[in-house]
């Protein structure tokens, strides 16, 4: 009993004898703070933007939080598992059908499938799924034309030319 007595009564002495090893191990020209210990917790209350660097080392470094930060668009899977509806529309000409104007042939379920493969919102009743559809196709051959303008003026303008050695 008398051991445990005088270990519990030396602690103090015990801390600054550890520190003095410490300070030997680390060497004259370190600091005595020790590097290891994690920062204490932000004050309650304190609303701190995501972007602040709090701590030293960024959240994906351990494995991250599980919810994406704000502005940063997540795949709408749950567990890795596409959702149930969801159907193969690359059998169907969802853009010939656009053209028509028959896109209300397809059922809600091919329609929430084409927009979920081209990240769109899924919501709304048939008639806003078709209208979505109509504007995505009509982005995606903008975007097409652009990628296309920028191919031909590359190939019109001259090689710029190499750089000196």
């Amino acid at each position: 009993g008398g051991g445990g007595g005088s270990g519990s009564a030396g602690g103090g002495g015990g801390a600054e004898l550890d520190l003095d090893e410490l300070t030997k191990l680390l060497g004259e020209g370190q600091s005595k703070e020790l590097k290891y210990f994690s920062p204490p917790p932000p004050p309650r209350g304190l609303d701190l933007p995501a972007t602040t660097a709090y701590y030293a080392t960024g959240a994906s470094s351990y494995g991250g939080p599980s919810r994406a930060p704000k502005g940063v668009k997540q795949r709408r899977t749950r567990g890795g598992l596409p959702p149930a509806w969801l159907v193969d529309v690359s059998s169907l000409d969802v853009q010939g059908k656009a053209r028509d104007g028959s896109l209300d042939s397809l059922s809600v379920k091919e329609l929430k499938s084409f927009l979920y493969y081209r990240d769109a919102a899924l919501s709304g009743p048939k008639k806003t799924l078709v209208g979505r559809i109509e504007e995505v196709i009509e982005r995606e051959a903008q975007a097409e034309e652009q990628r296309e303008q920028r191919a031909s003026s590359e190939q019109l303008a001259p090689p710029p030319p190499p750089p000196p050695p």
